[in-house]
């Protein structure tokens, strides 16, 4: 399929300027049946899409039932490994051919959404997919709620004991805690009811559906206020999402709740609620600091509105509405030895998916081998720094276009900062899973083509990149993957964030516009205009 054509919108109105017949049937029964034979497949014993699980984790058994009926039991590890990968890329073409007709409203609404809704009762029936962070979850609510500990001082290996401790990842358990203390408190909260582990890993991955349950929702009533013929296509790009679906939801991740958060302020912003998207924003952020971005750009623009000689009490008013949200989960967990709440342990950390580690290990080695190990730290610290630095020149470069013209500053033109910003962190991040979709495709519906494109290719490239969940369940496969991670799909998504740098470049630089004709909104690279276009743009800007 021709991702420019699913992407591509109609020149007036950025969308089907007519809606045609709805044609739901097609896409909807192959996703529906792709999405069925990935849950299938995750159902049978020693899957490849699940990590071990506890005795009672099992699929129900309808989902065993239909994997014994289709053969899939009774593959050898390695063929099932293999047949994992092909239902995920079967699931990501579907995916993309229901976005391209969400895209010219062949898709209504309500089917998007009703549809999406049984998606995600098939992802909490799903057994645990792929991932063992609900585990970590479990031995760090636990530590509190039952072990009387603070997980930001002690780490799970003291609690070996524990009858989760037994599945949580070894890369884990000498850490402390790298989660918010808003979802520590929560992770404690669960823990504290829930007592068996299994029944545990069903109440993190009830809320991690539900919680991206409702983010479809209210991306739907977001862009229904002011766009409504994107409507379907923002829900299904939640909804329908095997990413978010299977990764995010049937995963059980956190980062689902961080999307509910954003996906909230987006709402509240466009009704002109700064101060609650504050709010919000800051919880999301005490869940997971990737939230710390959408608030940023609130706040900030929120300021840049007022007149100069009150913004420093409109920030002083966003200010207290955060402490006084945040404060309650932070004081209890506050202590010397990790002051930043698992920040620090978190940013020391580097990802096989990330850009900035396919940069980093081939000009380190390089470095080390002209110059030792010296000359390879080096380098790599100017790495690691280089790639922040390019973040905070986006979000200067942002702010700048911004205060051009204050006054001019609509909701609408808010919410594209965020998702322009969101964008550029995700690619830029020291660590990239596929779960972090979750908290980016509520914000990026509304972009122009460029971002809506890399937010969907970096969508389809992270949902079929985890095939296996553990190296034992299919060496060779795993070994493959791990290739495949790192020089394929790695690759892919470097080019992608240069283009998007580039395109944003270009965007920033221009004076700006009226509503949807803001150079973060228009539908057409600034690189495509004519040059005479460019150069009365130009001109206008001297």
């Amino acid at each position: 399929m021709d991702l420019r054509r699913a992407v591509a919108p109609d020149r007036s109105t950025g969308a089907a300027a007519e809606a045609p017949p709805a044609r739901p049937w097609g896409p909807t029964a192959a996703t529906v049946l792709t999405s069925l034979l990935v849950a299938a497949l995750a159902s049978r014993p020693n899957s490849p899409l699940t990590p071990p699980l506890f005795e009672g984790s099992e699929a129900p058994g309808f989902l065993r039932a239909a994997a014994d009926a289709l053969g899939l039991s009774a593959l050898p590890r390695d063929v099932a490994a293999a047949v994992s990968a092909a239902f995920l890329l079967a699931a990501a073409g579907a995916f993309l051919y229901a976005l391209l007709e969400a895209w010219r409203g062949r898709l209504p609404l309500r089917w998007v959404l009703v549809v999406g809704l049984g998606l995600h009762v098939l992802a909490l029936l799903t057994p645990l997919f792929l991932s063992r962070d609900v585990y970590s979850y479990a031995i760090y609510g636990r530590m509190v709620s039952v072990h009387g500990v603070n997980p930001y001082v002690d780490i799970p290996a003291g609690f070996a004991g524990d009858p989760v401790y037994p599945l949580v990842s070894v890369d884990w358990i000498d850490s402390p805690s790298v989660y918010g203390p808003a979802f520590s408190a929560i992770a404690a909260g669960v823990t504290a009811v829930v007592e068996s582990p299994p029944a545990i890993v069903l109440a993190f991955k009830a809320l991690a559906v539900a919680a991206s349950a409702a983010t479809m929702l209210l991306v739907a009533a977001a862009a229904r206020s002011i766009r409504p013929e994107r409507a379907a296509f923002a829900a299904a790009l939640v909804g329908w999402n095997p990413v978010v679906i299977f990764h995010g939801a049937a995963g059980g991740h956190n980062d689902t709740l961080v999307g509910l958060a954003i996906a909230a302020s987006v709402l509240l912003v466009l009704r002109g609620r700064d101060l609650w998207a504050t709010a919000i924003l800051a919880v999301g952020t005490l869940v997971k600091v990737s939230a710390g971005v959408p608030l940023a750009v609130v706040v900030v623009v929120s300021v840049l509105r007022e007149p100069p000689g009150r913004r420093f009490r409109r920030f002083a008013l966003h200010a207290a509405v955060g402490l006084a949200v945040g404060l309650p989960f932070i004081v209890p967990f506050m202590q010397a030895h990790d002051p930043t709440l698992g920040a620090l342990e978190l940013s020391s950390r580097l990802g096989w998916l990330a850009p900035s580690r396919l940069v980093l290990v081939p000009l380190r080695g390089a470095a080390r081998a002209l110059g030792g190990d010296v000359a390879g730290d080096v380098v790599s610290a100017i790495v690691r720094v280089a790639f922040p630095a390019v973040f905070v020149a986006v979000l200067v470069g942002l702010r700048r276009h911004l205060a051009r013209g204050p006054r001019r500053i609509e909701p609408l033109l808010v919410v594209a900062t965020m998702g322009w910003a969101t964008l550029v962190a995700v690619l830029i991040s020291p660590l990239l899973y596929p779960w972090y979709m979750a908290w980016l495709v509520p914000v990026v519906w509304m972009l122009p083509r460029p971002g809506r494109a890399a937010a969907i290719v970096l969508s389809v490239a992270l949902a079929v990149t985890e095939l296996v969940a553990e190296p034992s369940r299919s060496p060779r496969v795993w070994e493959a993957m791990v290739f495949g991670l790192h020089y394929i799909v790695t690759p892919v998504i470097l080019v992608v964030l240069i283009r998007l740098l580039l395109d944003l470049r270009r965007r920033v630089a221009l004076p700006g516009g009226e509503g949807w004709e803001d150079p973060l909104l228009i539908e057409r690279s600034p690189s495509a205009q004519p040059r005479a276009g460019r150069r009365a743009e130009r001109a206008a800007a001297t």
